[in-house]
């Protein structure tokens, strides 16, 4: 934040909080860009992930695969693979064990 025109960029904008969105169940962003000119550019979109349009899998691990390359310590490794597994299991015993030890 050294850098005098980000800040002048970051004094500019504002958000304001939309009652009529149904948040946290559906994550939807509005932008809208006021040019010096007057001009307004608009936009609006429903973000991957909501009930009504969930990620795919393979999605989900391309979004995930920044934060896994990180140093991460094995057990939360092995939680993190418990997880992954969960449809596959019959019971929820070890998931549990894992995540209260």
């Amino acid at each position: 934040m050294r850098d005098e025109t980000l800040r002048g960029v970051a004094g500019k904008v504002h958000y304001d909080i939309d009652p009529t969105i149904d948040y946290p169940r559906h994550f939807i962003g509005h932008v809208a860009v006021r040019l010096t000119d007057g001009a307004c550019w608009r936009s609006g979109r429903i973000t991957r992930a909501g009930a009504r349009c969930p990620m795919t899998r393979e999605e989900l691990t391309a979004k995930s695969a920044p934060t896994r390359r990180r140093p991460f310590p094995s057990a939360g490794l092995a939680r993190v693979a418990l997880v992954d597994a969960l449809a596959a299991q019959p019971r929820l015993a070890p998931l549990m064990d894992a995540l209260t030890a």
